[in-house]
Order: C-alpha cells, then structure tokens, then sequence
C-alpha cells in the first residue's frame, strides 16, 4: 500500500476555540409525576418552555419563573424548554 501526499493551498485558517454541547441529561424536571409545579434543574436562568398536549396542542407557553412551571390541569404532557438556543423535550405528569 502507498500512499501520495497532494499539497493544498489554503488562504484561511480555521480554529475552533470551544464548543458548547448541552447535556440533555444533565438538565431535570422534578418533582415528576407532580401535583403542583415542577422545577427545572440544571439550568442557570429561567428560559423559554412550551407545554404541549398529546394531541400536539399547546397548553401553555411563556418564560419560567424561579426555573419552575405552574401546571394547572391534570394530565400528560410534552416540556419543550429553551436553552442555549436548543430545545430539550421532556415528558410530564400532573396528577390531583
């Protein structure tokens, strides 16, 4: 086997400094099932969230407060939360 090393000409370089992955699992919802709130760990700043239905309807929407979301109904939900810009799915129950 032989290998032939070919000369590229590049007018740029290209560095990247760091990264920023979010940990999905590093990111909790608690407690969950719930029969009040929950509360998001992992998280520095209260963030964006949207509560979906199961029938992909959304309950409710808006920005955390203290990072917790006050569910009203009963039921089983879909959590989207914002952060860094990506969204995090999560499943919730409220039970009475």
């Amino acid at each position: 086997m032989t290998y032939q090393f070919v000369p590229y000409a590049c007018d740029s370089t290209w560095m990247i400094t760091s990264t920023r992955e979010i940990d999905k699992e590093k990111v909790k919802i608690y407690p969950n099932p719930t029969n009040e709130m929950v509360h998001i760990d992992g998280i520095n700043t209260d963030v964006e969230y949207q509560l979906y239905s199961l029938s992909s309807q959304i309950i409710k929407q808006g920005t955390t407060t203290n990072k917790a979301i006050d569910l009203e109904n009963a039921g089983f939900f879909i959590l989207k939360v914002k952060v860094d810009g990506k969204w995090i799915i999560k499943s919730v129950v409220k039970i009475e």
